[in-house]
C-alpha cells in the first residue's frame, strides 16, 4: 500500500502579523551569579550566628550585639566609698529639699569617682559612658575631667547655666585600664565662678 501525502499551501496576508518575541534567557555568567545571591540568601542564618551580606555576594560578616550595662548610680546625697570629695560643699539654697554638691574654690575643689573594669574577655570594652547632672550656674562655672590622672577634657564650660541638666561623656578605653579606675572632676584654676554636680552615673558600652 502506498501512503500518499497531501500538502495544502495558503497564501497569507502577512500585512497584520506582529513579530515574534523570543523569551530572552540569561548568559550563563548572570545565572551562576543569580544562583550564588540566592544560595547566599538561604544562608544567611548558618550555625546560630546571624550573619549579613556587606558589599558584594562574597563579602559576609557576623553581626555582634551591643549593650550599655550601668555599673552604679549615685545620689550625692548618700554616702559610698567609692567616692570622694575635698574642698566641696553641700547646698540646697536653690533647690530646697533637694542638696546638691558645690564647687566653689578654683583648682582645689575636686570630686573622684572609683568604678571597676572587668576584663574576664567575654566582651570588648567600647567605652565608659559617665553621666552628670550638673549646672555651670550663671557664674559659668568651668571644670576640668581626668580619667586615671590622664587629663580627658579640659575647661569644660558647656554644661547649663540655668538648671541641672544630664550630661554622658564618652570615655575612650584607651583611658581606662583593667580593674580600678578613678574619675576625677575639678574645678577649673580659671573657673569664674562655681560649678553644681547632683548625681552622676557609670555605665560601660561594650560588643559581646
Amino acid at each position: 500500500m502506498v501512503l500518499v501525502w497531501h500538502l495544502r499551501y495558503t497564501q497569507l496576508d502577512d500585512t497584520n502579523l506582529l513579530p515574534l518575541v523570543v523569551p530572552t534567557q540569561e548568559p550563563p555568567s548572570t545565572m551562576m551569579e543569580g544562583r550564588k545571591r540566592r544560595s547566599l540568601e538561604e544562608d544567611i542564618v548558618s550555625q546560630g550566628h546571624k550573619r549579613v551580606r556587606l558589599e558584594g555576594p562574597e563579602v559576609i560578616a557576623q553581626v555582634r550585639k551591643q549593650e550599655i550595662e550601668v555599673l552604679q548610680t549615685f545620689d550625692f546625697n548618700n554616702i559610698y566609698e567609692n567616692v570622694e570629695f575635698t574642698k566641696v560643699m553641700t547646698l540646697d539654697q536653690y533647690r530646697k529639699c533637694r542638696p546638691y554638691k558645690v564647687f566653689h574654690y578654683p583648682g582645689k575643689s575636686k570630686g573622684e569617682i572609683v568604678f571597676h573594669l572587668s576584663c574576664d574577655g567575654s566582651f570588648e570594652l567600647t567605652a565608659v559612658n559617665v553621666g552628670l547632672n550638673h549646672c555651670a550656674t550663671n557664674c559659668q562655672g568651668v571644670v576640668d575631667m581626668y580619667v586615671n590622672g590622664q587629663p580627658f577634657l579640659l575647661g569644660y564650660q558647656g554644661a547649663n547655666s540655668l538648671e541641672f541638666v544630664e550630661e554622658v561623656f564618652r570615655i575612650p578605653p584607651s583611658l581606662c585600664i583593667a580593674g580600678i579606675n578613678v574619675f576625677s572632676l575639678v574645678l577649673n584654676e580659671s573657673s569664674p565662678g562655681v560649678y553644681w554636680l547632683s548625681d552622676a552615673r557609670v555605665a560601660i558600652e561594650k560588643l559581646l
